[in-house]
């Protein structure tokens, strides 16, 4: 679902069709979602102050 080219916005466009355009020069290749990207990784910090929680999967 979030798999695919790029899109970046022109905040000071004055018309709708000039606000979008598709930028593959900025990120070559195609955006890739992983699972993990739902959660953020927990610090390794955090981690060893509360031992009874595990890091987020994935990372």
């Amino acid at each position: 679902e979030f798999n695919g080219p790029y899109y970046t916005r022109n905040l000071l466009a004055n018309r709708f069709e000039d606000a979008w355009s598709r930028t593959s020069q900025v990120f070559p290749g195609n955006m890739v979602f992983q699972p993990r990207h739902y959660l953020f990784p927990i610090h390794q910090s955090q981690l060893a102050e509360m031992p009874n929680i595990t890091q987020n999967y994935g990372w």
